[in-house]
């Protein structure tokens, strides 16, 4: 042994552990007289006692004295030992006994053929096989022997003493492991060769889950390795990667799509709509990022073992992914605004067919006519005059082009002989209506709007709205609104009116004096101005304020458009729905005027659903009468 405990042997009577004089440091067994040399010399030059019999056995651990070869694979003895005896009648011998009892000794016979010790004057290496004595428990022992003959010699001293009996399987072995990682720590630099590794990846740490099949004989030569930080790999550092590609790729969607949208004339932005197949690509690439951050390993699924997704390629996955992804949603964007409509269109109107009676052949046109439609200068082909207004132009099949008064006059074409179908207009009833303001009798034909409609005495409309309803009201202008709005006011009823239009115009203009008027602007910030961004503030307080203090009132929102444009429709939507809402409890006429077509069909069907009342009309109010 090389210190002063003997284990696996006893230090028992007649034994001694002494230390060795050749320089090791090392302490040996001895059967020995230690009075027989100084306590400082050297224990070779010692002698061992005449008559003698000295055991020493073996133990595993207290309380455990045998050694249990039930399930060992193989098994032996092996030792060092140095030294000589003076006579044949002296040994050295290593002895077993089994169990259960283990107290009837054998000796046993080394590899070399050694039942006792040869002597030797240089340590030498000796070897026990215990092949016949494996699935028992055992116990071994050193027994030295002397006679009466002399005792000129030393004797033995023995050192790394070992009992070996591995077990081990034999077949294939299923193995599977998970192994936690937490905090900064991470796996990289994965080897697999014959195993299979899936890695989870979270932020509060990494999880690894191994495993394989193999033969006992053939251990796998997998291997991965973790470092305690590391910027690239640490799963810290990869989250906050993950959560800015994913936030960045979806900013940029909105951004680019919000310029897009930007850039159409206000009358066309509820028809720009986003390219479904840009959103659904920016949805799979987060859902990538997601996937990859979590589950590294999601290549192993399909066989690429060794395919990790890294820490620095997942920094250059999601830094190119998010750029390229911009550019490219950029550059398609930019192709799309190159059709967008210009905000007044410079085709040419196409006037409306005539109707002929007939459909015989049609001769070859002349060769100065021209397809209608393409015409900047239109001749009537009977009095040669030029057609100032198309409304007033027919176009025979044959090509020529006639005064719809010449063509009622000439009956059919010179050129092709064909008849005129002109159709007459059918004769007005008229029907009488009497003005809600001044009480006057007027005469209007029998399909005249009335709502459209003004009295020639007083210009009031012939028909007001009814009041304590919500009215969304679809008009190719606002003008309609505005007045039935002053038709509630100008009888004394608290009115408020928000409109993207400055108030002395609308005063100057309306005549709407008492009323509480706001302008909904960004750029001026005066006590009657709103800025359009802040729906939910000043906006929905001035509007809650004035209808909850006048029961009844008249309530005018001029500029949804403009509201949508600033916010979103989604935004405006629930606004609108709050301002109905208390419109409703207080009994207050809310009107909200939408200019035809700036709102697309799924936007107007949800807004439609939140009005009492809707009114479309294709019209605008009469001129006001001249005063007398």
């Amino acid at each position: 042994s090389q210190n002063v405990n003997s284990w696996p042997l006893l230090v028992e009577p007649g034994w001694h552990s002494v230390l060795m004089a050749d320089g090791t440091g090392k302490y040996a067994l001895w059967a020995g007289n230690l009075s027989t040399y100084p306590p400082s010399g050297d224990p070779t030059t010692g002698r061992y006692d005449n008559s003698t019999a000295r055991t020493t056995r073996t133990f595993v651990e207290p309380g455990v004295n045998y050694t249990d070869l039930r399930f060992a694979t193989w098994a032996n003895v092996s030792f060092r030992y140095n030294g000589s005896v003076a006579d044949t009648g002296d040994s050295l011998r290593l002895q077993i006994a089994p169990a259960p009892l283990f107290n009837t000794w054998s000796d046993l016979t080394s590899e070399d053929g050694y039942t006792t010790l040869p002597n030797t004057p240089t340590w030498r290496p000796i070897r026990y096989n215990l092949s016949a004595e494996l699935g028992q428990r055992v116990r071994f022992r050193l027994n030295f022997v002397s006679n009466a003959t002399g005792n000129n010699a030393p004797g033995f001293f023995i050192e790394d003493f070992g009992i070996s009996a591995p077990s081990r399987f034999t077949g294939m072995i299923e193995s599977a492991e998970t192994d936690y990682l937490v905090g900064t720590l991470s796996f990289q630099d994965f080897d697999l060769r014959t195993g299979r590794a899936n890695l989870v990846r979270t932020p509060a740490g990494e999880i690894l889950l191994y495993g394989n099949a193999y033969n006992a004989s053939a251990p796998p030569e997998d291997a991965t390795h973790y470092r305690g930080f590391d910027f690239f790999e640490n799963p810290q550092v990869l989250f906050i990667v993950l959560v800015f590609a994913a936030y960045l790729t979806s900013w940029f969607q909105d951004k680019i799509f919000a310029g897009f949208r930007a850039r159409h004339p206000l009358k066309y932005r509820p028809t720009a709509s986003r390219i479904k197949i840009l959103t659904w690509v920016s949805r799979a690439f987060i859902l990538l990022f997601i996937l990859f951050y979590f589950v590294p390993s999601v290549f192993a699924l399909f066989g690429a073992a060794n395919a990790f997704i890294t820490g620095p390629i997942f920094w250059a996955f999601s830094i190119s992914s998010t750029a390229g992804l911009t550019i490219g949603t950029w550059l398609i964007y930019e192709r799309q605004a190159k059709f967008i409509p210009p905000e007044d269109g410079d085709g040419e109107a196409t006037p409306a067919p005539a109707l002929f009676a007939d459909a015989e052949a049609v001769p070859p046109p002349p060769p100065e006519a021209d397809d209608l439609s393409r015409q900047r200068v239109l001749t009537c082909a009977h009095c040669r005059k030029e057609i100032e207004n198309l409304r007033d132009a027919l176009k025979c099949r044959c090509g020529q082009v006639y005064h719809e008064s010449c063509a009622s006059e000439i009956g059919r074409c010179p050129n092709c002989q064909r008849s005129f179908d002109i159709a007459r207009p059918a004769e007005k009833r008229m029907v009488t209506a009497k003005c809600p303001s001044c009480s006057e009798i007027q005469i209007v034909p029998e399909t005249a709007d009335l709502m459209q409609t003004r009295c020639e005495a007083c210009g009031a409309l012939l028909q007001e709205i009814q009041r304590g309803y919500n009215y969304l009201v679809l008009a190719p202008e606002n003008d309609l609104a505005l007045e039935w709005f002053h038709s509630i006011v100008k009888k004394n009823v608290p009115g408020l009116a928000m409109s993207t239009t400055f108030q002395d115009k609308l005063r100057k203009e309306f005549g709407f004096e008492g009323v509480d008027l706001y302008w909904l602007t960004d750029t001026d910030s005066g006590p009657k101005s709103i800025d359009p961004k802040r729906l939910d503030f000043e906006m929905m307080r001035a509007l809650s304020n004035f209808i909850k203090r006048t029961k009844g009132g008249a309530v005018l929102v001029d500029g949804l458009e403009y509201l949508v444009v600033e916010n979103s429709f989604d935004r405006v939507l629930k606004f609108i729905k709050k301002v109905n809402d208390l419109a409703s409890v207080h009994e207050v006429t809310l009107i909200i005027p939408v200019t035809a077509g700036s709102l697309g069909t799924d936007e107007l069907t949800l807004l439609r659903k939140e009005f009492d009342r809707v009114i479309e009309t294709s019209g605008r109010a009469g001129p006001v009468p001249p005063k007398p």
